[in-house]
């Protein structure tokens, strides 16, 4: 197996297409995130520039709260497509003001799942 073709930066940053799955149900809701990896730069900064924001802050913000800021940060920076979308939510801009609402984490977990994990992003391996 060559292994320079399993260079992460270069797969993780062309992104894939990720199926938004119904809450409760697990199926499908007809909406497709095109998300990039967690090990790109842009996700990675993201990170920190929240982390940065809440250390810099005047007002003390309890660690579980942190925590949510800094995963949906992360989150919003990975989306950087959707379709199928409808109503309220159609626009990439619609959807990351949705993953900062406590009540939409099930999103955040979602996009976290699927672009924290690299193997979503290798279509195949090579055999030998």
């Amino acid at each position: 197996m060559d292994l320079t073709t399993l260079n992460l930066h270069d797969v993780e940053g062309e992104g894939v297409d990720m199926p938004l799955l119904h809450p409760g149900t697990g199926e499908e809701t007809g909406v497709t995130f095109r998300v990039i990896g967690y090990d790109t730069e842009a996700v990675e900064a993201a990170g920190r520039e929240a982390r940065n924001a809440l250390m810099n802050g005047r007002a003390k913000t309890d660690q579980s709260e942190a925590m949510a800021k800094i995963r949906a940060a992360r989150a919003k920076a990975a989306l950087v497509d959707v379709t199928g979308g409808s109503g309220s939510t159609k626009t990439v801009e619609d959807f990351r003001k949705l993953m900062g609402n406590p009540g939409f984490v099930w999103i955040v977990e979602q996009v976290e799942a699927f672009a924290g994990n690299r193997a979503s992003f290798f279509t195949s391996a090579e055999k030998p």
